[in-house]
């Protein structure tokens, strides 16, 4: 969140913001109408342009000392983010 010229962290998932592992991670949003709903191709996009190695780097940057596994999570993470997207993005064209 930005305030002014201060950028402020305010995870949504709290203690699940960046886990060690995401075993036993629930993300409830899960079942919520909207997350049945299909990318729109700009959320593609966005979730193509993640970069958690660039992630990474930016909170090192300001100071948060990352784990290993907390990293590794974000790298997995962000990678089946995109693969999701990806196959359901293809999905719906063949429902089509």
């Amino acid at each position: 969140m930005l305030t002014g010229t201060q950028i402020h962290l305010v995870p949504i998932d709290h203690g699940y913001c960046l886990p060690e592992t995401l075993e036993d991670c629930t993300f409830d949003w899960l079942y919520w109408p909207q997350a049945c709903q299909p990318y729109t191709s700009s959320t593609v996009d966005y979730i193509d342009s993640l970069d958690a190695e660039q992630d990474i780097a930016m909170l090192k940057f300001y100071g948060w000392d990352v784990l290993l596994e907390c990293a590794r999570t974000l790298c997995e993470e962000v990678f089946l983010e995109g693969v999701s997207a990806i196959m359901d993005s293809h999905l719906d064209m063949l429902k089509q």
